[in-house]
């Protein structure tokens, strides 16, 4: 029986492939991002109205699963990090899958499904120059702990991929290893071939396994997929 799974941050990077992922095995998806594309309504997840705008895109379709996928950054020393860029990031990053994990809770329920909100070894792990991205993931894991205990009948999980090669992670490096002589892709490339990064299908497949059958006894658990990065 095909499932309807709702993934923000569809349009690339991990959400893309966690997205691609689910339709690959036959479950229909629908997207939210900043713009409407095939499979993908537009949605402003900085509203205070997320939840309720998500509903209204729905109808009154039964809902399985949702990937919280979605996320801005803000990569900047604290004299040059205000309160607007707290909350530009904490209305996209905490707030919204908070206003979405509480619309659909009735639906997914009814389903027995699952929640899983993708997070980052920067919630347990400080990288400089990141403190409102890397204290929001904090918060967004303790969260997803305190909906597990929360949400009757709804397993809620989290993934904390470390590095991976998505849109981002190529914009970061432009400005952060240009010096090397290679292309961002390229050196995405070669991390991802010395098993130093992930790719978007590595998350996608953890997430496939946390939203099935299998991970039906998984809940309140944020996994961390870094291949041991934060041990080392």
């Amino acid at each position: 029986m095909s499932r309807l799974i709702v993934v923000t941050g569809a349009a690339r990077g991990i959400g893309a492939a966690i997205a691609a992922a689910f339709r690959a095995q036959g479950d229909s998806v629908l997207g939210v991002d900043r713009a409407a594309g095939e499979g993908t309504a537009a949605l402003d997840l900085s509203r205070a109205d997320a939840g309720d705008a998500l509903l209204g895109a729905l109808g009154d379709r039964p809902v399985d699963g949702l990937v919280n996928a979605a996320a801005v950054f803000h990569s900047a020393p604290v004299a040059a990090t205000g309160a607007a860029d707290w909350d530009r990031l904490s209305a996209v990053n905490l707030r919204a899958p908070y206003l979405l994990a509480r619309a659909l809770a009735p639906r997914l329920a009814e389903r027995r499904g699952g929640i899983v909100n993708i997070s980052s070894i920067n919630g347990r792990r400080n990288a400089r120059d990141n403190l409102v991205y890397d204290s929001l993931k904090a918060a967004l894991d303790h969260m997803t702990r305190g909906l597990a205990l929360d949400l009757p009948g709804v397993r809620v999980n989290g993934v904390a991929p470390g590095g991976t090669a998505t849109p981002g992670l190529g914009e970061w490096l432009t400005h952060a290893q240009g010096a090397k002589g290679l292309t961002p892709e390229q050196e995405m490339q070669r991390l991802v071939a010395d098993q130093e990064i992930a790719t978007g299908d590595d998350i996608a497949r953890i997430v496939l396994f946390l939203l099935s059958p299998a991970g039906r006894w998984i809940n309140g658990e944020v996994i961390v997929a870094d291949n041991a990065a934060h041990l080392k």
